[in-house]
């Protein structure tokens, strides 16, 4: 938090964006605050506050602001779709009264996505891995090593390191991170995975999750294909052994996200949702 001295009667405290720690367990958080500014301009008698996002996704923020001698031309908690590659003016404050002094300070907080968007619940996802491999899910839907809370509907795939990790949807992939080494039981790692997102044409998002180093195969802005290769298997972040972590979710808000539960076409099946200890073949 910076903190800028009185001018004119004028307090302004700027809270940069904060980094939301997710709870014990979770796979991976993004970290779309670092694609999004946002920044007050002070006017004579109050301020404007707008953001900009430099991401190729929508990205959902939530806005809280704590004002004194102040009013605020929207309610508070603001929540607001950011459109990818854009300005945003979010809020403008004015002083109730002069000449006393006034005071704003604000904090704010997204999630990759558009919080309006609803998913296709017809759609049928492709298994992601190679066709023909069988695997099994090690942990499914509420799975009690780590999906629970909003992580509940995510699916790990018993993937070797090194194993191909192929798209389950056609989208856009709108962040990537393959830096990562390190991986281990210790919730401490949940923010050390290497990892794919792609952005759907509904709104949703797929998360591939655990990539090894040097193991992401595509660049932000590539379009993909349902079975276009995305990256290789591995071990980095919170993980007790190689595998991928698969989940689709949309942001509730700057702060909460629900993920969903898929279907998949399987060679059982034209389509099934997955379940823990069984193994599935991709037709």
């Amino acid at each position: 938090m910076t903190k800028i001295p009185a001018m004119n009667h004028r307090i302004r405290i700027v809270a940069t964006a904060l980094l939301l720690l997710a709870p014990a367990g979770v796979a991976v958080a993004q970290d779309s605050n670092r694609f999004v500014q946002v920044t007050a301009h002070d006017r004579k008698d109050g301020g404007d506050i707008e953001a900009v996002n430099q991401s190729l996704a929508p990205i959902t923020l939530t806005l809280n602001v704590t004002l004194e001698n102040m009013q605020a031309d929207k309610e508070m908690p603001l929540t607001v779709v950011l459109k990818p590659r854009s300005t945003t003016q979010l809020v403008s404050l004015r002083q109730e009264t002069t000449p006393d002094k006034y005071r704003y300070t604000y904090k704010f907080n997204t999630k990759y996505g558009d919080c309006e968007s609803a998913h296709d619940d017809d759609h049928v996802y492709q298994l992601p891995f190679e066709a023909g491999r069988t695997y099994r899910v090690i942990q499914g839907y509420g799975g009690k090593f780590s999906h629970q809370g909003e992580e509940a509907n995510s699916l790990d795939f018993d993937l070797a390191a090194g194993d191909k990790v192929l798209a389950a949807r056609e989208g856009i992939v709108v962040d990537t991170e393959a830096s990562h080494a390190q991986g281990g039981k210790d919730p401490k790692l949940k923010n050390e995975s290497n990892y794919v997102l792609v952005l759907h044409d509904d709104g949703t998002l797929g998360c591939y999750v655990h990539l090894k180093k040097n193991g992401v195969k595509v660049a932000v802005g590539t379009k993909v294909a349902a079975g276009t290769l995305l990256g290789l298997s591995g071990n980095t972040g919170y993980s007790s052994r190689p595998h991928l972590h698969f989940d689709v979710y949309r942001p509730l808000d700057g702060e909460k996200s629900e993920r969903i539960k898929t279907k998949f076409k399987t060679t059982e099946h034209e389509a099934e949702m997955l379940e823990e200890g069984k193994t599935y073949t991709r037709p």
